[in-house]
């Protein structure tokens, strides 16, 4: 719940967490078996939603932070290729999620997919959300961290792989099919020598960031890989 927290908090940069750190509550809905995208419900007090990664149907789960599943929704007329990331987000006036449709492992897709929906309520069948498509100038990007400034009207984008990695922008309110602007190139910000064993993923993706997400006043941005977050 780290990176999803910050939506509802609005706090600064915090280093890695200490020793010490302990764990809250764990997600116990046996439908939620490959969690990947997280983020603190604007509607509803103390809870998350969530989705799983790619395989499985497009559905979107509100977890209480008790790990107790709240509410199931069904997105119509969906196919989830493969989700990564979820944003919670408010602009006009009303609460918003993106999914970020993004992954590509073996940059295979030509294209990538952003869905915008209003956030879901229970009283209220869900429509069909909008599909941004996607596509990197530089070519297939693998992407699984997503996050949204309302504010400045971005989609902000930031590709999985070891540092420098690029981080892009789409226009909230623009064509339904956009070419990602590249804005800043992520540094390495924690050196991390290789194991001795290491497998040619974690070779691959050491240091990469995974998930990521805006404070609510758009000042700062929690980035979370597999090691560290800050």
């Amino acid at each position: 719940f780290v990176a999803a927290g910050l939506w509802g908090a609005s706090i600064g940069l915090v280093p890695a967490p200490r020793a010490g750190a302990a764990d809250v509550n764990w997600v116990a809905e046996p439908a939620l078996g490959e969690l990947s995208g997280l983020a603190a419900s604007g509607r509803v007090p103390d809870a998350f939603w969530a989705h799983n990664d790619s395989g499985h149907a497009a559905e979107l789960f509100l977890m209480g932070a008790d790990g107790a599943l709240r509410q199931r929704v069904v997105l119509p007329g969906i196919a989830a290729r493969d989700w990564e990331d979820l944003a919670a987000f408010e602009w006009r006036q009303q609460r918003w999620l993106a999914i970020a449709d993004t992954g590509d492992n073996f940059a295979r897709r030509d294209e990538l997919a952003i869905l915008l929906l209003p956030e879901p309520d229970a009283a209220v069948p869900p429509a069909p959300p909008r599909r941004i498509r996607l596509r990197f100038a530089e070519g297939p990007r693998d992407v699984e961290a997503l996050a949204v400034d309302a504010a400045a009207g971005q989609i902000l984008l930031l590709e999985k792989r070891r540092p420098p990695a690029g981080l892009y922008v789409l226009d909230l309110e623009g064509a339904d099919q956009q070419l990602a602007r590249r804005i800043a190139t992520l540094p390495e910000r924690w050196p991390e020598a290789a194991a001795p064993v290491e497998t040619i993923g974690d070779q691959r993706y050491r240091g990469a960031i995974s998930a990521m997400d805006l404070s609510a006043d758009g000042r700062a941005l929690a980035l979370l890989s597999a090691t560290h977050w800050t």
